[in-house]
């Protein structure tokens, strides 16, 4: 989806596109804690959505596939963003020895990726990722980047696989 697959961007409290990608129209409300967009694997518009978070919060984003339905229309994507409240940010600056960065399998590398962002993110903020962090995990790196997920003070915009165990997220 993305060259950073985990983006920190403003909290947001709604989304709606007209005429992008797959969407004629879509309205989304997103809630403070863990929101999650999931369906069957193909070009049904999960991607899409965040594509679109992306471009609406930074409008210089664009990989140039996100395209008006239909490629002759206008497409319009606007955003709500939450108020932001002054939040002091604990931002963790580690210092990684030498070498590291790359130590460890992919699944791996995405799980302290993922800490390493919820560390990062405030309340005003939202974590936004793609299926991929997820599918990259075996069964107990999903267990702990659900507990990560449920402890982060940040809002959580993600695509979810479906091989995920929806019943571990919080209602």
């Amino acid at each position: 989806m993305m060259n950073d697959p985990i983006r920190i961007i403003p909290r947001i409290r709604s989304l709606t596109l007209e005429n992008v990608g797959c969407w004629p129209l879509l309205h989304m409300e997103f809630h403070h804690g863990i929101n999650v967009i999931t369906g069957a694997p193909g070009a049904i518009g999960k991607t899409t959505i965040l594509k679109a978070i992306l471009k609406g919060v930074w409008p210089s984003h664009d990989d140039g596939r996100l395209t008006p339905r239909g490629g002759t229309d206008e497409g319009r994507i606007g955003i709500e963003f939450a108020p932001r409240r002054t939040v002091l940010r604990r931002k963790r600056d580690r210092k990684r020895p030498p070498g590291t960065a790359s130590r460890g399998s992919y699944g791996q590398r995405m799980l302290r990726l993922l800490r390493e962002r919820i560390g990062n993110a405030g309340e005003g903020d939202a974590l936004l990722f793609d299926e991929e962090i997820l599918k990259a995990l075996d069964p107990s790196g999903v267990a702990k980047a659900v507990g990560m997920l449920k402890a982060s003070p940040a809002q959580i915009i993600c695509v979810v696989p479906r091989r995920v165990d929806l019943g571990d997220l919080p209602e």
